[in-house]
């Protein structure tokens, strides 16, 4: 009877736990260009801290700044003391497609092209509404000149388990940020140790 007594505040422990990591999901970061150095040229982005992140969404918060802007850089070595050229991305002047798959989102989620001139100014293009599944923007290469920065800007807020990034052809030009969803497998073990930690502290 006391080693009963003794293990079932530990059972019931375990199964807590288990319960308390049921909303923590794996994040995945892929890119195809460059595994060392994702998102490479990137301005504005903020990947996680870790591999684990205590939702299975993002927030255009968690991952672009002031959660409005995403931004591609490309800088031409020499043209400025202050930025290293070896740094920075190459392919600006390639197609670019950008992609969110959104779960939720405000009423006035929506989005817009940036890109700059040839003499560096940067323009938006015009707004497109976001809705729930699959978003995608894209933009036409431009072969006449090397564009300094590439990207899109956000207003509103959604949450999204995928933001992706193709550009040239997605063999060798794709970068995503994703976070996992348990499979129903993983709910119904999360359920059934909650229900042990219950019916252990009724045994008590």
């Amino acid at each position: 009877m006391k080693i009963k007594i003794t293990l079932l505040p530990l059972l019931l422990i375990a199964s807590l736990n288990l319960y308390g990591g049921a909303f923590v999901y794996p994040v995945s970061v892929i890119s195809e260009y460059s595994s060392r150095n994702p998102f490479r040229g990137v301005e504005n982005i903020s990947l996680p801290d870790s591999e684990m992140h205590d939702n299975y969404y993002f927030t255009n918060d968690d991952i672009f700044e002031n959660g409005t802007t995403y931004k591609r850089i490309h800088h031409i070595p020499g043209s400025s003391a202050q930025f290293n050229g070896s740094s920075f991305w190459p392919y600006n002047s390639s197609n670019h497609t950008f992609t969110l798959d959104i779960i939720q989102k405000s009423s006035d989620a929506r989005w817009r092209q940036i890109s700059s001139l040839e003499n560096g100014s940067i323009i938006n293009l015009g707004w497109v509404n976001l809705n729930t599944g699959l978003n995608s923007i894209s933009i036409n290469s431009e072969g006449d000149f090397d564009r300094s920065v590439i990207g899109f800007s956000i207003e509103g807020t959604v949450k999204f388990r995928k933001f992706s990034h193709s550009f040239g052809s997605q063999s060798w030009g794709y970068e995503e940020i994703s976070v996992a969803v348990p499979e129903s497998s993983t709910y119904a073990l999360i359920l059934g140790a909650v229900a042990l930690g219950f019916a252990i502290r009724r045994c008590k």
